[in-house]
Order: C-alpha cells, then structure tokens, then sequence
C-alpha cells in the first residue's frame, strides 16, 4: 500500500518538473496528473479495505474465543 502511494507522490513530482519545461502539450500533463489521482485514491481504498478486513478478522476471531 505504502509503495503505491509513494508512485504517486513520484509521479506527481515527476509531472510537476516536465510541466516546468513547458514544451509538453497541456493534455498530457492532465493526464498524468489524473493518473497521480488515481494512484493516490486506489492507495487509499487499499488500505480502507484493509482497515476493515483486519477489523472483521479480529472481530470474527474474538467471538469464535468467547463462545467456545
């Protein structure tokens, strides 16, 4: 999850030094940085998913030691 997001930050940094030089076409530059966006988002559904599913596991296996 972090090495997703750590893409993103470098990708971000990446097409803030390519937009510097100013001979790229606006539409890539828009592009990558939505590329960058959705990286950052899929990092943050990762670990909400995982946020969850390490919840309901420790969950699940607290009531399965209490009713035993």
């Amino acid at each position: 999850m972090c090495l997703i997001g750590c893409v993103a930050l470098l990708l971000g940094l990446f097409v803030k030094w390519l937009d510097s030089f100013g001979i790229l076409p606006e539409w890539l530059i828009v592009g990558v940085t939505l590329l960058e966006y959705g990286l950052f988002v899929v990092d943050v559904v990762c670990f909400l998913f995982f946020l969850i599913s390490m919840s309901a596991y420790k969950l699940v296996v607290e009531i399965i030691r209490e009713y035993k």
